[in-house]
């Protein structure tokens, strides 16, 4: 709630078991110059954050949400690639 207003953010379930997520995690870190300036990604445990899984709809971990800055959801993706979470990201502008 706190980053509301700001944007664009995105909801990153991620699990330090899941295959997907540590290369997507890479795959992050190698293009964030490319993302969006001010680009905020909460990594969230998929695990722990049951709550925000039900609300947001999540049922497997490597899932990002975008988010604009009235809270509505933009896009929800399943192990995007770099080019598809940034045109994601872009979509909230």
């Amino acid at each position: 709630d706190s980053l509301l207003g700001q944007s664009p953010v995105v909801l990153y379930f991620h699990a330090n078991w899941c295959p997907v997520c540590i290369q997507l995690d890479s795959d992050i870190s190698g293009a964030i110059a490319d993302f969006p300036a001010g680009s905020t990604i909460l990594k969230l445990d998929f695990d722990e954050e049951i709550e925000l899984r039900q609300e947001y709809g999540v049922t497997v971990q490597s899932t990002l949400i975008t988010v604009n800055a009235a809270g509505e959801v933009v896009e929800k993706l399943s192990a995007p690639s770099t080019s598809d979470l940034i045109a994601a990201i872009e979509k909230t502008l």
